[in-house]
């Protein structure tokens, strides 16, 4: 049984990784298929080949969505071969852009949405209080009134 440096195992699984046959490099290097399958397998499972995704930073996702939004699956699948990226990853970082902006919209309608009815409802309050104001300015004068025709009337019937 022969043993692999852990320099040249990771050589041979990017190279799986990037898309070329189990059977092509079994062949050419002499390796069991088995073994090479189980190296890429457990590279997939520890993440040990390409961009791990724990030190993906948000910055280098948004400039990585940016530039592949508009490439095919063809160019895509090659744009991450050569930037050691998984297109699933890749796939699903466009997905959350799109729903992240579609999260955004859905809050500024509702916030939109909440500010016009609060606008109504500051309209209508004012027009309330306004027309509460005139009617005590109203109830004040008619007491003004009333009291001064009081005592009008009272000095008029003390000079009778």
């Amino acid at each position: 049984m022969s043993t692999y440096d852990e320099e040249f195992r990771q050589k041979i699984v990017s190279r799986l990784l990037r898309g070329e046959g189990v059977a092509d490099l079994s062949r050419e290097l002499g390796i069991e298929t088995s073994t090479l399958s189980t190296w890429k397998t457990k590279a997939k499972e520890r993440n040990v080949i390409g961009k791990d995704k724990r030190t993906i930073k948000p910055k280098e996702i948004m400039r990585v969505v940016v530039e592949t939004y508009p490439l095919t699956e063809a160019e895509l699948s090659a744009y991450c071969r050569e930037n050691g990226y998984y297109i699933e990853d890749v796939k699903k970082w466009h997905k959350k852009a799109l729903d992240a902006n579609d999260r955004e919209t859905v809050r500024d309608e509702k916030a939109r949405e909440k500010l016009y009815k609060a606008m109504k409802d500051n309209k209508r309050l004012k027009k309330d209080l306004k027309r509460k104001n005139e009617a005590l300015a109203e109830t004040t004068a008619l007491m003004v009134l009333k009291k001064n025709l009081k005592q009008i009337l009272g000095d008029q019937e003390d000079e009778q």
